[in-house]
């Protein structure tokens, strides 16, 4: 919820408040009703960047608040975000034209594309997942300027930030989409450096585009799956040739090389590497006994599901998913019947 009033006057009107500080400086109001809690925001002001720009209204670039809803409006995103209902009313107020671009599948800025990408490069980020997810066409100009400028503005949020939102490209079952968006922007190796040279290539586009409806298909059918396969199973064709000792040593400076466009922690990076050496042991001849042991580590559904994926574009591997499946099912859902 947004709101004309200030701070000091939610504080008067909603006595249980609380305020929460975000790295901008901004502090959000949560309320506390039976059963909900509301995220109330005062009007921001109109980001200093767009002092003077066309179309922008004249305001003191020094102030951090506004009262003004046409102010706050200019902090959004795009136009598509940038609609009112007024509650007391229930009039729908649009100040830039979001209906509009709502009903022509349009995606655009409040301002100059670039002008907003410089302010914000959060915002060509959000455009291409919006672009991935509903299917929106870009204005003529957002296109221009991102396909310019992707380079800079897929990296100028930092690894932190992207750890957050390029996640979402992948989950929610537009995981295709979003891949194919990424490439056509030149986004994909930037964001993906350590198979940026392999990304071009013809197998791993195949392989990217059966991996990636394969995980859109889980998200449809309710399958459950890890949150952060996407990231092994991109980086997952850098390893493909390499024995256990070797990914060992590989798999560091990969996700080291990973983490500086995506943010990566330590504990995931060890994750990962017993993700990429398990994979590995998938493979391999093993008895009855080794297998079950492996079946009980705790990457090993990861594993699986990308051994599965990576079937889907190499039929050797059909046998591995045949008996993985097999003890899979006899161990660990056998298991699942007994503590039942």
């Amino acid at each position: 919820m947004v709101t004309n009033a200030s701070n000091q006057e939610i504080k008067k009107v909603f006595k249980n408040a609380t305020f929460h500080l975000i790295p901008s400086g901004l502090e959000f109001a949560y309320v506390e009703y039976p059963g909900e809690v509301i995220d109330v925001a005062s009007c921001v002001n109109i980001p200093a960047e767009f002092y003077g720009l066309k179309g922008v209204p004249d305001f003191d670039p020094t102030q951090m608040y506004s009262g003004s809803f046409v102010s706050d409006s200019f902090q959004r995103d795009l136009t598509i975000n940038a609609i009112y209902y007024d509650v007391q009313t229930g009039d729908i107020v649009d100040y830039h034209g979001g209906l509009h671009d709502i009903r022509e599948h349009i995606l655009q800025t409040m301002v100059d594309a670039e002008s907003a990408f410089e302010a914000d490069p959060r915002i060509s980020i959000r455009a291409m997942r919006f672009k991935a997810r509903y299917g929106f066409n870009f204005s003529d100009r957002m296109d221009e300027v991102l396909r310019a400028g992707v380079a800079k503005y897929v990296t100028e949020p930092g690894p932190v930030s992207n750890s957050f939102n390029i996640p979402k490209f992948f989950d929610g079952g537009y995981a295709l989409n979003s891949y194919e968006v990424l490439e056509e922007y030149g986004a994909f190796p930037i964001l993906f450096a350590p198979v940026a040279d392999t990304s071009a290539q013809d197998d791993y586009k195949t392989y990217m585009i059966s991996t990636m409806k394969q995980m859109d298909d889980w998200e449809a059918n309710g399958d459950e799956f890890s949150r952060n396969l996407y990231i092994a199973v991109i980086l997952w064709p850098i390893f493909e040739g390499a024995d256990k000792e070797k990914i060992q040593k590989m798999s560091k400076e990969v996700l080291s090389q990973q983490s500086k466009t995506i943010m990566i922690n330590d504990e995931d990076m060890d994750d990962y590497t017993d993700l990429f050496i398990l994979e590995k042991m998938l493979e391999e001849d093993l008895s009855y006994e080794d297998s079950a042991k492996i079946v009980t580590q705790n990457e090993f559904e990861d594993a699986y599901d990308l051994l599965v994926l990576r079937s889907l574009t190499d039929e050797n591997l059909t046998d591995e998913v045949d008996y993985w499946t097999k003890m899979r099912e006899e161990l660990l859902y056998d298991e699942m019947d007994i503590a039942a």
